[in-house]
């Protein structure tokens, strides 16, 4: 027999989803098989697999060790990308600072600044990304918890800013329930090409194209196109002043800017970049969906090499569940990097 002892990290998760992380070499049928033989119990009690679970709990298994032991798969040891065969713990190296800086952190999440040029998750197997080099600083996976801290938001490598980090189950389902429903309000900012004078509600549709990892804008639907929303505006002057910029309008290797305010509501792949491309305002420095002449002189006179694009500030709802309700209502920034400073 073993017992496991609930972590606080998993309240919330049904146990048998517990469990079969735990136990990720268990065939779903064995498992199920258990509990119609009352070999797990949950509790004292007997369980069925969809109690949802309390921190402290106790999980009685009526296994022997032997087979408790061949449910779970063998761990091997993760290569960095160095070749050596060893991840250096980011927690104790310090390296977390070469993927963000930490904006907020408490029990139970982290938000933090990503750096421009920076992965926000794997690609590639063998990819270290900001996600891996959080979850080693905050220690990964421990004990007996099935949980996995993870990144709960995406940028494109080449944005930086605001990026939302669960280290529990119980964070980890509010944030993505907040993500999902949209009632989280995120804001970026962007410098495009041309004089924006007013504000804006744009709407369209977008279609992914998997083999260029590019999308299409398309004025009317689409089939196999989502739709989109983007609301732009320009920047205050009070909060240009806040940022160190004179005004929100400037000229940069002969071409007129305009720093913009930019709410996302929806989220779709490179919405940001593709939709202000579509509607006439491309963004400083975009590759893809930018001017190359104007990227190339911005990264000839500047050392701009990415689209000039931030995850600025970000606006929790005001009705949160635990265990993150203490976040409710609050406002958070990331502060600029360094490429923006060419606008002071």
């Amino acid at each position: 027999m073993q017992i496991l002892t609930v972590p606080e990290s998993e309240a919330g998760r049904r146990l048998d989803k517990y469990l079969l992380k735990i136990f990720d070499a268990a065939p779903k049928s064995f498992l199920y098989k258990a509990f119609r033989k009352k070999n797990i119990r949950l509790d004292g009690k007997r369980a069925e697999g969809n109690e949802i679970l309390k921190g402290g709990e106790e999980i009685r298994l009526f296994f022997s060790d032997e087979t408790i032991q061949s449910l779970k798969q063998p761990k091997t040891v993760r290569s960095g990308n160095d070749g050596t065969g060893k991840r250096e713990i980011a927690r104790k190296s310090g390296s977390v600072d070469k993927f963000c800086s930490i904006i907020y952190e408490d029990t139970e999440l982290m938000i933090v600044n990503k750096h421009s040029g920076v992965k926000s998750q794997k690609a590639e197997p063998g990819d270290y990304t900001l996600n891996e080099a959080l979850r080693d600083y905050c220690g990964g996976r421990e004990g007996s918890s099935a949980f996995v801290p993870s990144v709960c938001n995406r940028l494109d490598r080449n944005t930086s800013g605001i990026v939302l980090f669960a280290k529990t189950y119980g964070a980890s389902r509010e944030l993505s329930r907040i993500l999902k429903e949209r009632t989280v309000d995120k804001y970026y900012l962007a410098v495009v090409q041309g004089t924006v004078e007013r504000a804006e509600h744009i709407r369209a549709w977008l279609k992914k194209d998997e083999s260029t990892n590019m999308v299409r804008i398309f004025r009317e639907p689409e089939q196999g196109a989502s739709p989109i929303e983007t609301f732009y505006s320009t920047l205050k002057p009070a909060e240009c002043v806040r940022l160190g910029f004179h005004s929100p309008y400037g000229n940069l290797c002969g071409r007129d800017y305009t720093l913009l305010q930019i709410k996302l509501i929806t989220g779709k792949t490179h919405q940001i970049r593709a939709h202000l491309a579509h509607a006439g305002h491309p963004l400083f420095g975009d590759l893809k969906y930018g001017s190359c002449g104007l990227s190339m002189a911005l990264k000839s006179e500047y050392g701009i090499d990415s689209q000039l694009l931030h995850a600025w500030k970000l606006v929790m709802p005001e009705s949160l569940a635990q265990p993150v309700g203490h976040l409710a209502g609050r406002t958070f920034f990331a502060e600029l990097p360094e490429k923006f400073k060419v606008l002071e």
